[in-house]
This record gives structure tokens, sequence and C-alpha cells, in this order.
């Protein structure tokens, strides 16, 4: 009743507003974003470019001289139509390209669909470079009742076409009649009509019109050209021309404002969505930088307001105004509501600073945070941080950026001022600016660093700024999707490319539990593979099959398993940590008498509950001391393989016995048939039996490869002669091979008809081993240890049930989190109360790109807290990963592993100082480091004494962990095993 009641509020609340706000009183609104428009590029900032339709509706109203954009357009477009910073939307590095698959967030309410709620008709006309991946991107799904314009960051002015393909939309159709028309021209006869056709009866206007000028290509009829013949440069010259044109369509579409009888109710916005650029002829003197930086010079923006409903007009107004701040301001003049529990806001209601005088509301403006914290997939430069707070600016790590005078003003007794700022500042012999301070109201063209002489300010500044970090999203941006070219050449024009995949994925969703929408699962695990023993990580060996795979599915570059394989293979099937099963010291050993406590549900278990056949082949080594130990009496159909850790792999015998089933029945007719081609003609086989119509098929493939012994056939290791090392080559071989069985076995899915019903994840059971050719630089650590080498493991999903393919996961993942992921996508049903699980369902992370759900990781909990330590393993350590933070405790002091092939690589060379410092270290144990591992994946710098807090902070969780862990179950080797393997000529369940 309660929450029926406040709805009822709410909705009064909201037709309220709109009665008052009727269409008679509400303000049209234009909004004019003009793209890459310089600082010094309009005539009411003294340029010499003509604007005189500009300058005169400038000088009408209310001139913003304190108004700031973000240095790039994404983030620009992206703060205006949602009120957020880009750090709260994963915005804040670089911009959307033409293949990316990602844009403003799906969840957010754009400002077009506030005031759609309170009876605007709203309408695009220009640049979207919001996004466009799926139609759901796109405008007229995101508040506009119309679109005309193009969905990318550029495109050429006459031909509307970006890397080969057109790019202009009426709506969500194609124009293809409109080559050789300037884009300016096109969109202001657009809007012209809109204004026209406009019946203010049915409520007010809001056009937003970002043009697609002045951004390059550099491109202007000659006509408008020709009138700048003073300005000798010719970009300058051409650009000037784009302004001019820009100018001349602001007067056009205000007078068809004017024609329609709307004008004198409506409110004008003009602004730039960043700097100018001076390579392509814009300018933002005397302001320091451009485009792009966050210097004064690249997010100080030109800006005014028009309209009759001001308070004040000709005046200038220093009130500090960020582009955020346009969604409360407008749905507030609107009569529209704001819900900040359901969208919380960046930006302030700034009306009564621009139209009265009174002060801002706003104090400070988070410039930026883009610093190399999070994987950099599009190769966009990092612009560093920037925050004002008062009069004070601080930037951190940003370019050392000079001043750009306009061609035609070099000679200008107005520049003379600038030398001694020339002088001090331009091409400085600092690339990167680490620290500066500057009081932007003082000193406006940021010459004096007052970074030194006021510690004070600067510290007040970066605690501010640590609340900024705490809340920022890590960027979504991906790398280009193959699939986004395809179905523009398919189109001839660029054209949402997720569509179906994306109502696929809706369809498993909704039909999860039947037999025909449930997919098939293919797990492929594979032994002791190095984080760089793959092509899609840069190796030179060659795995063609898993690198096309990992590329049109989702790659994990987050996701982290076990150091070894006993406690990952535990961690798989239970969705536990190895500490919650006694398997955190070491291996299930031959002849060992434990394994995965026979109390839990496994994996497989969990599927046939829901109807799955569960196939699987290859490695066990959860333990077979009894028979209720091995595969087909944990949840397998059936079972075809080993169940020790390793053996030769072509003999399959291990400490002198066989260990070789079918099911329970013992294979002695396989000597000298490699291991690997056994697996896969099994795997072939199971898969084109599978009968779909008695359900879906689970297939744990869990390949021997690429574990010592170290070995291959010939064929494979001659492919890489050009490896010295004979250990790595042959390993490269074992790699090859694997990769072989790879191809063979997702064929046989496809001949079979299953391969577009399957989801097949791809992952690695711990780091490399070195000493048997497994490496996994540039991490630190190797198998067997709780260094970044160790466990982060290689890893990748592909399926037709992804909602988003060809794209890097930075989402944390780990291995315990495949049981209840699995488990949901099945249909299947999970009991916390029975079996409380470690892992989290982490679908929605890998197929929409979601945050993760997992905020921490422990990675391990193995030291001598329990004194029998019966087989020698030795003791891995504690690792503990709390957000960005790793805590290590008791590890041995391991190094870098640069695999042979690489070692004269100039790839490698960055590595000097690290092995300099951390090759064979004198001290053989670490008790205590703390890492930033996203600023620091490779573990080079120990924050433990810098940062005391962070590190109680995570000790204190550990105690956590240390309250519920099981002791370890490892027992010494049994005789009585060995006598019975003996009897029977193999390893056997022996009680």
């Amino acid at each position: 009743m309660i929450s029926a009641v406040s709805f009822f509020i709410f909705l009064t609340s909201t037709i309220l507003h709109i009665f008052v706000t009727s269409a008679a009183s509400g303000p049209n609104i234009l909004f004019v974003f003009v793209d890459d428009l310089g600082w010094s590029d309009v005539g009411f900032h003294g340029s010499k470019i003509q604007t005189p339709n500009v300058d005169k509706l400038a000088k009408e109203g209310v001139i913003l001289d304190n108004y700031y954009v973000q240095p790039m357009c994404s983030p620009s477009r992206g703060a205006l139509m949602s009120g957020k910073y880009p750090i709260h939307l994963g915005m804040q590095h670089g911009v959307i390209r033409s293949e990316s698959p990602f844009g403003l967030p799906l969840n957010i309410t754009t400002l077009p669909q506030k005031l759609k709620e309170v009876g605007y008709s709203t309408h695009m006309v220009g640049k979207w470079h919001l996004g466009f991946y799926n139609w759901d991107s796109t405008p007229t799904y995101r508040g506009f009742d119309t679109f005309y314009g193009f969905y990318n960051g550029d495109e050429d002015h006459y031909t509307h076409v970006v890397d080969d393909f057109l790019d202009f939309r009426d709506n969500e159709e194609i124009v293809r009649d409109m080559n050789g028309t300037y884009s300016a021209y096109a969109f202001t006869e657009r809007a012209e009509h809109v204004i026209k056709s406009h019946d203010a009866s049915n409520g007010p206007l809001f056009l937003y019109m970002a043009f697609q000028n002045v951004h390059s290509p550099v491109q202007a009829p000659k006509q408008y050209v020709d009138k700048y013949s003073f300005i000798d440069d010719t970009i300058r010259q051409t650009y000037a021309g784009m302004v001019d044109i820009m100018d001349e369509a602001v007067g056009n579409i205000t007078g068809a404002f004017k024609e329609a009888g709307l004008w004198d109710n409506t409110l004008m916005i003009f602004s730039t969505d960043n700097g100018g650029v001076p390579k392509h002829g814009g300018y933002d003197y005397p302001l320091r930088g451009r485009k792009g930086t966050l210097w004064e010079g690249g997010i100080r923006g030109v800006g005014f307001v028009h309209g009759k409903m001001l308070s004040r007009s000709g005046v200038k107004s220093t009130g500090l105004i960020h582009v955020t701040d346009w969604y409360p301001t407008l749905v507030n003049l609107a009569g529209g509501h704001l819900n900040h529990e359901d969208q919380p806001l960046d930006g302030y209601d700034v009306w009564k600073t621009i139209s009265n005088g009174e002060a801002s509301p706003r104090t400070e403006i988070l410039h930026n945070i883009d610093i190399p914290i999070f994987p950099n997939e599009l190769g966009f430069a990092y612009q560093g941080i920037g925050l004002r707070v008062g009069d004070m600016k601080l930037l951190m790590k940003v370019p050392n950026i000079s001043y750009f005078i306009p061609p035609e003003e070099k000679n200008s007794s107005k520049v003379d001022w600038l030398t001694d700022l020339l002088q001090d500042a331009k091409d400085s012999s600092d690339a990167t600016i680490n620290v500066a301070l500057y009081n932007i109201t003082a000193d406006p063209y940021e010459k004096n660093d007052l970074s030194k002489k006021c510690p004070d300010e600067v510290k007040k500044l970066l605690d501010r700024l640590k609340y900024y970090m705490k809340g920022l999203v890590p960027p979504p941006n991906e790398p280009p999707d193959p699939e986004a070219r395809r179905v523009a050449m398919e189109n001839d024009a660029w054209t949402p490319w997720i569509f179906f995949i994306f109502l696929a994925s809706t369809i498993l969703h909704i039909f999860v539990t039947s037999a025909a929408s449930r997919p098939n699962i293919l797990f492929v695990l594979v032994d002791d593979l190095g984080w760089s023993d793959v092509g899609f990580h840069g190796s030179k060996i060659q795995t063609p099959n898993v690198d096309k795979l990992a590329k049109e599915g989702v790659i994990l570059d987050s996701y982290y398993v076990q150091p070894i394989c006993s406690p990952t293979r535990g961690a798989l099937m239970s969705g536990r940590y190895p500490i919650h099963l006694g398997m955190q010291h070491g291996i299930v050993h031959t002849g060992c008498p434990f394994g995965l406590p026979l109390n839990i549900t496994t994996l497989p278990q969990k599927l046939k509950e829901v109807g799955y056949s569960t196939h699987m082949i290859g490695k066990w080594h959860l333990g077979f001391y009894n028979w209720d130990s091995t595969p087909t009496y944990r949840g397998f159909d059936t079972f075809y393989g080993f169940y020790n850790g390793a053996e030769d792999h072509y003999t399959h015998v291990l400490s002198h016995f066989l260990d070789f089933r079918d099911n329970k029945e013992i294979v002695r007719d396989m000597n000298e048939t490699y291991s690997i081609n056994a697996f896969t003609k099994r795997a072939e086989h199971i898969v084109k039996s599978h009968d779909a119509s008695n359900g879906p098929l689970f297939l744990y493939m869990a390949f021997q490869n690429v574990h010592s012994p170290v070995q291959a056939p010939k064929q494979h290791v001659n492919k890489y002669s050009f490896i010295n090392d004979t250990t790595r080559r042959t390993y490269a071989g074992m790699v090859d091979i694997m990769d072989e069985a790879v191809g063979n076995i997702t064929g046989a899915f496809k001949e079979a008809g299953l391969w577009d019903n399957t989801l097949m994840i791809f992952s690695t059971d711990n780091g490399g081993v070195p000493k048997n050719g497994g490496y996994d630089y540039p991490l630190r650590g190797r198998k067997d240890t709780l260094w970044e080498g160790g466990i982060r493991g290689v890893g990748f999903v592909h399926g037709k049930m992804l909602s988003r393919s060809g794209v890097k996961s930075t989402g944390l993942i780990h291995v315990t989190d495949w049981y209840p992921t699995l488990v949901n996508l099945a249909g299947g049903h999970l009991n916390h109360e029975d079996q409380p699980l470690d892992g989290y369902d982490v679908w929605k992370t890998i197929s929409n790109g979601e945050a993760s759900p997992r905020t921490e990781i422990l990675h391990n909990i193995d030291s001598p807290s329990f004194p029998d330590n019966e087989l020698g393993f030795a003791y891995q350590g504690i690792g503990l990963r709390v957000g960005d933070m790793k805590l290590l405790m008791g590890v041995s002091n391991i190094s870098y592993f640069i695999p042979p092939e690489e070692k004269n690589f100039s790839e490698v060379d960055s590595l000097t100082d690290l092995l300099q410092d951390l090759n064979d270290p004198p001290v053989p144990t670490i008790n205590v480091a703390l890492y930033n591992i996203t600023a620091d994946p490779y573990e080079k710098n120990d924050l433990s004494k810098k940062c005391p807090d962070k590190l109680k902070e995570l000790q204190d969780r550990l105690e956590y962990y240390m309250k519920g862990l099981v002791p370890p179950a490892n027992k010494p080797s049994d005789p009585e095993a060995r006598r019975v393997a003996r009897k029977k000529g193999a390893w056997t369940p022996w009680m």
C-alpha cells in the first residue's frame, strides 16, 4: 500500500508539472552542438573568422565565460545526454569508433527521454557518436522522435562515407541520395523542416542540432573558403570556410524558428563539444592545449545562452558550469522530475546562475580520470587526470602541450604578450607532467605551476580525487568487432550488427528451461598452458583455431584459476575455494587416499538434474582411492581418460603402471597412440552420436596437453625449428597439436549441427612451467605460485548466445564462477544452504559487459598453519585480491621467465629493469607485499610500506577467510594402492 501511495503521489506530481508548464509557457529548446570548434574561432572571442549570426545571438544573450566540456567528442555527448561524468559511464577513455561494440550505457535515461515525459517533441539532426552496435543504442531508441544524421564521429562532408561505408540515416532508413550535398546544407534543410512542421499546440519542441562542422575532414564549399584569402595557411583557410557556413546555418535555423512563430518562446544553447584541433585548422589561443587534452584549450568551451525568458542579457557569466549541468537545468526548466536515486547526477541546475547572475551551485569539476589502470584496447592516448576545486586546478600525468596561435594572428600585436609563455612552456623536455597545480582564475593560461609552492593545496585536491576514484566505472572500450564491417559490407552502410545475437540471447533466457533452447556446453581445460603460449596473447606458437574462436567470442582478460592442477579442477567441479574443500595444499598425488569431498554435488550432477548428457574426456586428478571418487560416480555418464595428474603421452604409464580408462574398464590397446589423438577421436564420436532430442550435451574436455612429460609428434615439433631450445620447441609442438584437436572437436560440433547452440569455455588450469617449456611473461612467476603468472588464466568464451563478440572482458572472474554461471544458464537450481558457493554467476559480465558481481578473490591460504606436511609440497603462501589490490604473504620470491625465442625481441626490453631488480633475488621468501594489479599487473611495485591502511584492510578481510578454512585433507600415499596396481597392471581404486 505504501509503495502504491508513493507511486500515486509521484504520478500526480508529474501530471501537475505538465499542467504547470503547459505548451504555452514551457520553452522550446534549441541545443546547437558544434563539433571541434576552437575557443579562438568565433567573432565574439575576437576571431577574424566571420560569425555574425552567432555573435549577434551571443551578445543578446549570456556568454558563458567559465563553461567546460570534455576534451573529446563521445564523452561530451554522453555527459550532455546523461548528466553524468564520463567516469560514471565508462566513457572516460577515447571515443566510440566505427566497429566499437559499446556506447552510452542502455540503463541511462537520456535528456530527450526526460523531456518526452513532460510532453516535448524531440528531434535530432547531425552527429550521434554514442554507439550504434545495436538498434537500442541509436537515437530513435534513446528518446528522439526523429533522427537525421550519422552514427559515427566523422565522415566525408560530401559523400557521407567513413571508413569505406556510407553513414547517413533518416530515422532507421539509409539515405543514399545525398551524395555531393554538403552535410551542413542537408542538416539545415531538415532542421528547418522540423521547425516549420512543429505544431505548438501539441507541446514544446526540443531540437538537438549536432553539427558535423567543423570536424575533419577539412572541407567547405569554395565560395566560403574564398572569403578568407587573407589567411595563407590553406587548412586554416578551409576551416574558416567551415565555421562560416556553420554560422550561416545557425542564422537559417533561428530564422526558421522566427518564421514559425516559435522564437519568442525558444531557449537556445550554443556549445562546442571540445577544443579545436590545430592540425585541422582549429585554435584555442590564448588558452593552452587543444582537443584531446585536459589543458584549458581542450576543455573550456565556447558557449552562450539566448532567450527572452532570461532575466538578463548582453552579459558574460563567470559562474562555473559544466556540460553535465544542461541535463538537470533543462529538465527542471521543462517541468520534469529528477529521481536522483534511480539516476544520480553529476550535473547541477545552473539556471539561476545563467539567468539571474547568482553564484553557481557548482564549486568543482572533475575534468577526467584517464590513466593506465584499465587495459587500453583501442590505443587511444591517455588524457591523464584533471580536477578543479574552486579556483585551483590539479593536473596529473598529462602531456606537456604548449600554445597554438592561429596562422593569421602570428604577426599580430595581439599575441606579443604570449612570447614569454611560449619560451617557458613550448616543447618542454618533459613529455609528461606528473603533477601540476594552477590557479585558473588568476592564471587562465596555465603558465605558473604552483604544485611545489602549495603542497597543502595539492594534498587537498588529491584527497578529493580519491572520492572520485572510488566511484569510477571501468571503460568498456573494446577492440573493433569484425562483424560490424561484415554487416556494413552487406548493407553498403554502417548498420547496427548485434541485434540478432541479442535477440537470440533474449529468447534463450526466456526459454532457458526447455531442452531446445538450453545450450550445449563444451568446456576445454588445457593443462599447464602458459599465459604467453597462445597466438591471441602474442605467442609465436601457432594456435589458429584457438585464436579464431577467441577473437569471435569474449576473451577473458582478468580471469583467475588456482596455481596448480587439483585445486583448480576441484574449484571448477564444486564452485568452492580450495580452502573450503581441504584442497589448498599441493595436489592429489598418486596413491593418496583422498580427493574431492564426496559430500559435494558436482557441476555435471547439477547439469544432469536438468536433462544434460554429461561426458568427460582426459585428466581427472580429483582422487580415485574408491570408485565413488571416480568420474562416472561424480556425475558423468561416460569417462575416457586417466585418473592421475600426468602420464606418458604414448604409453599412458605413470610410475610403472598404466592409467587409462574407458568408463571403469582399463584401456590396454592404445600403447603408442599419442593421448590427445585418442581423446580427440573419442570426443568426435560422442559429439556425432549425441541425440539433441534427448537434451543438451555437456562435454568436459580436460586435455593432457601441455603437461609434462614434454612429448609431441615429430611433424608438430618440426614446425618450430626456429626455436633453439629443444624443450621449448617440443612444448610448442604440444601446443600446436592441442590447437589442432580444438579445431577437430569444434568441427565435429558443426558437422553434427550442434555448434550454433553450443557455448564453449576455454581455460587453462594454472600457469606454465618454464622448465617444461611453458611461459607466462610478461606476468611474474609460474605454475604453483600465487604471482600473476601462476594464477591469471588463459581463457575465452564462444557462442552465438553471447550478446557481444570480438571483445575482451576485464571483469573479475574466477574458476569457481563457472559452477553457478553454467547451472543458471542451463536452467538449474542452486541451493546455497545445502552447498554454499564461492562462485558468482558472471554470465552478464561476459555476455553483456556488465560489471562483475565479483569484487575479490581468495587466491589461496597455504601456509604452515597445519603442522603435518605429509607429501613435502612447497607451501604457496597466501594471496588475496580485493578490488585492484592484491595481498601476498609468505610467498616465494620468484621472478620473470622469458620464452627463449623472445629473449632478443624488442618487446621484452621493457622488462630489463624488472629483471635487474628481481631476478634471482637474495631474499627467498617475501613475508608481505601489496600490489595494485590494475595499475601494476607485472607486480613490480610493492606498496605495503606506502599504503599501510590498505594493507590492514586486506589483512582484516583475510581473517574472515581464515575462520572458515578446512584443514588440508592431504594424506601420504597408501602402500595398498601400489599393491593393487601391481596386481591389475594399472592404477585402480583400492579402498
